[in-house]
């Protein structure tokens, strides 16, 4: 997959795999529990009882795979990310959309995360952190925006980078302005000192002149 500096990318279709491969996993997971309690009701009960129990069980299984497998393809292709001149644009969600916007001054730290599956398919989330963004109450820290499903992890990282490296971080940017805001409020407190002695020395000489 290639990107253009402005233009919307998705993830590499291969995304979609990797959560097929996760949800082939849970299926298989949950049919090693299912299917000796199914041999195991037909041991011990009626054949009618034995079919009813394993279809029912069966009918509330699949059909959460079923509309899993369904969500999987809408969620890919609600993914989309844009690396604009300011920020990082990021929108996902099936039902409920959801649109991040990151300005480039306040990320503090990119990290590249891959799994064993998503190492064999290439694939790579690319975590993006900002200043003062945490989760969990302040328990730890945490990614404001996630880039998922990327093959070309390495070259998007490196533009989202060339991109920061033109901004004055957030919290530089703050440390330069607290002086000039300190010196401002001493001058406005050396006024407002200066009226008061004013005010007091002509309250004193109208004392003495009476």
């Amino acid at each position: 997959m290639s990107f253009k500096i402005g233009e919307e990318f998705k993830p590499n279709p291969e995304f979609k795999q990797l959560y097929y491969i996760y949800l082939l996993i849970l299926v298989l997971t949950h049919l090693a529990i299912l299917i000796p309690i199914s041999i195991a009701v037909f041991m011990h009960s009626t054949a009618e009882i034995g079919i009813i129990f394993t279809s029912s069980v069966f009918l509330l299984f699949f059909i959460p795979v079923a509309f899993a497998v369904y969500w999987i393809g809408k969620y890919y292709e609600s993914i989309s990310y844009r690396l604009t001149a300011s920020e990082i644009i990021v929108k996902r969600g099936v039902w409920w959309k959801k649109v991040k916007f990151v300005p480039y001054n306040r990320i503090t730290n990119l990290e590249i995360h891959q799994g064993p599956i998503s190492r064999k398919l290439g694939l790579a989330r690319i975590s993006i952190q900002t200043a003062g963004y945490s989760y969990g109450g302040g328990q730890g820290r945490g990614a404001e925006a996630s880039i998922l499903g990327v093959k070309n992890y390495e070259e998007v990282k490196e533009a989202i980078l060339k991109f920061v490296r033109k901004f004055k971080p957030v919290a530089v940017e703050a440390e330069e302005a607290e002086p000039e805001m300190t010196a401002t409020l001493n001058r406005q407190v050396i006024e407002e000192l200066t009226k008061i002695r004013k005010l007091l020395e002509k309250v004193l000489r109208k004392a003495e002149n009476d």
